[in-house]
């Protein structure tokens, strides 16, 4: 009447159908935890950053607009109401008349020689700093072409000193 090999596939169907069972949700409400939560805010983030670079860009097209309006115009006279390089327009040149007192001369140094502004290729806003042989082993002590930046005062006709 009733084989062991079909007792076998009753007792497989019915442990089969009780584990589905288990899997499935006990209410209609599924349970949220702080995982589900930090999980919905990362397509926030996403789309948050994204809008930013959209606006960003715009920004850096219109300042490029900008610089490309106003690099080749003829420079301007410096106002006469202009206290600090902060109140005059962006990417202008400006046009004036003095004279250098090399009396007040102030010497800063020594210092490492700059050659050509090349920028680096690294990640930050350095210079690099050009050593004269690009052979050398790097143990040996490379000869430092070293000098002082010298800052001498400009003062301007119109203005007092």
């Amino acid at each position: 009447m009733f084989s062991l090999k079909s007792i076998r596939l009753a007792y497989a169907f019915t442990s089969c159908r009780h584990s589905y069972h288990s899997m499935l949700p006990t209410s209609s409400k599924k349970r949220r935890t702080w995982v589900t939560y930090s999980l919905l805010v990362l397509p926030a983030t996403a789309f948050a950053l994204g809008y930013w670079q959209i606006h960003r860009r715009r920004w850096k097209i219109d300042l490029i607009g900008k610089l490309n309006a106003r690099i080749p115009a003829k420079p301007i006279q410096l106002p006469k109401n202009v206290d600090s390089s902060i109140q005059l327009p962006e990417f202008t040149h400006i046009s004036v008349r003095g004279c250098f007192d090399h009396s007040r001369e102030v010497v800063i140094g020594p210092r490492s020689l700059i050659e050509d502004f090349i920028p680096s290729k690294g990640y930050g806003s350095e210079w690099v700093v050009r050593s004269p042989n690009k052979y050398t082993q790097a143990n040996m002590a490379r000869p430092s072409a070293s000098g002082y930046f010298i800052v001498t005062p400009f003062f301007l006709e119109d203005r007092p000193g």
